[in-house]
């Protein structure tokens, strides 16, 4: 895949972001580092689930912050930030899902209890002690205050009736109790829900400004190397994987193929250490060494903005993985340029 193709895919990741842990942070697909990017100018640090037709769904964050994005892409994305721990993942909710047609939208009915109708009315009742009969305060208002079942007449409020608060009473049977046969149906597909709903968990994402500060300083070299190559217009993947002698599969951030783009096998491998230190640059360096002999990669450019002393760069040199320091962002460009130029000489 070249660089067009590269919208929602993530890169490898190459170590985890804590606030202030000085790890590595993860590299960031162009799309990933706009979603930060947009999530810290608008000063959103959590991102909270809502409940649509179909379960828990993010889709108004993506309308929020501009993104095209398809919900898949999305998930990909937060389980990304997520597993690198750029975001902390929390459980916000729960919610059922219908088992027949997967919706989350329900209505509920009351029934009767003795014959099921839902043709009920609600209100305060009278018991009239004389006979024992229950009913509503309207039933005994139309009967012109006489017992319907009786006939007798109501004469004073705890000498032959009393109130009893309020009931339902089924207009079909005429069954009266004071509590309910709920039931709950789905509105998308009818189906009624007892005991066989599945539960769906939400999951909200928090974060910090550090941590997003952190990821787009180290994520902008990326980018600009991305940009780089395509403005050179050098064909490139991304995440290339590699199968070498030992059997071990290796991936690389960036394959690039200098010489011929039909060549099966690229001409240069790009790798990072974003952050660390002499002894961190040491041991990435001894790492990439393993894969490129592995692998049987020609060359490999190094970009770090740890700042190797002689002996590391000569130690680069002689494995021929040329180390790019980088100070400042602007530089990624014309240090990519000046590498490529002197490995195309070498071709």
């Amino acid at each position: 895949m070249s660089c067009s193709g590269l919208k929602g895919m993530s890169l490898g990741r190459s170590g985890k972001v804590k606030g202030g842990s000085g790890k590595e942070p993860p590299l960031l697909s162009s799309i990933e580092w706009s979603f930060l990017r947009k999530m810290l100018n608008e000063g959103v640090f959590e991102i909270k689930p809502r409940i649509s037709e179909q379960g828990f769904s993010y889709r108004y964050i993506l309308k929020d912050l501009g993104l095209d994005l398809s919900d898949e892409e999305f998930a990909s994305i937060l389980r990304k930030l997520n597993e690198t721990g750029i975001f902390e993942k929390r459980h916000y909710d729960s919610i059922i899902a219908c088992p027949e047609c997967g919706g989350t939208i329900f209505n509920i009915r009351y029934h009767c209890a003795a014959c099921g109708s839902t043709n009920l009315s609600y209100g305060e009742a009278l018991e009239h002690l004389t006979c024992g009969h229950i009913d509503l305060v309207e039933s005994f208002a139309k009967n012109d205050y006489k017992c319907p079942k009786c006939q007798k007449r109501l004469r004073a409020i705890g000498v032959d009736y009393r109130k009893v608060g309020r009931i339902y009473r089924c207009v079909d049977c005429g069954f009266v109790s004071p509590s309910i046969d709920a039931r709950t149906y789905c509105t998308k597909c009818g189906h009624r829900i007892e005991e066989d709903a599945e539960i769906l968990h939400g999951y909200s994402y928090l974060t910090s400004e550090d941590k997003i500060r952190n990821v787009l300083q180290s994520g902008e070299l990326v980018l600009q190397v991305e940009e780089t190559l395509r403005k050179l217009d050098l064909r490139h993947e991304v995440n290339y994987t590699v199968k070498g002698d030992s059997g071990m599969s290796h991936t690389w951030p960036f394959a690039v193929w200098v010489k011929s783009t039909s060549s099966m096998s690229p001409d240069l491998m790009i790798e990072f250490l974003l952050r660390g230190d002499k002894d961190e640059l040491s041991s990435k360096i001894i790492k990439t060494a393993v894969k490129k002999v592995d692998a049987g990669v020609p060359a490999v450019l190094l970009l770090t903005q740890a700042k190797p002393d002689k002996t590391i760069k000569q130690v680069g040199g002689n494995l021929n993985i040329k180390i790019i320091h980088i100070e400042k962002p602007g530089e990624v460009s014309k240090r990519i340029r000046d590498a490529v130029k002197e490995l195309m000489k070498s071709l």
